[in-house]
């Protein structure tokens, strides 16, 4: 995934990295590497979200996300150091 640090909300901006095919570049990791789950919040730019919108289709139909970093004490400490 590429990131990028977002001085107007101090979150990081992230986002799937694909190849010059355009084609998605993912590996498996191992689960011993996961410190904490990230909760993303959608980046919705200008776009309007459809009325029969579902939660499923969020990592489908955005392109970016940010990572929230206030949604508790422990994923703050961890990425804001």
């Amino acid at each position: 995934m590429g990131y990028e640090g977002v001085d107007c909300t101090t979150m990081w901006e992230v986002r799937l990295e694909c190849d010059r095919r355009n084609r998605p570049l993912i590996e498996v990791i191992s689960v011993n590497s996961i410190i904490r789950a990230a909760r993303l919040l959608p980046i919705y730019r200008q776009s309007r979200v459809p009325e029969q919108f579902s939660h499923a289709q969020t990592l489908d139909r955005y392109k970016s996300f940010f990572v929230n970093h206030f949604s508790d004490h422990h994923t703050h400490e961890l990425i804001t150091g």
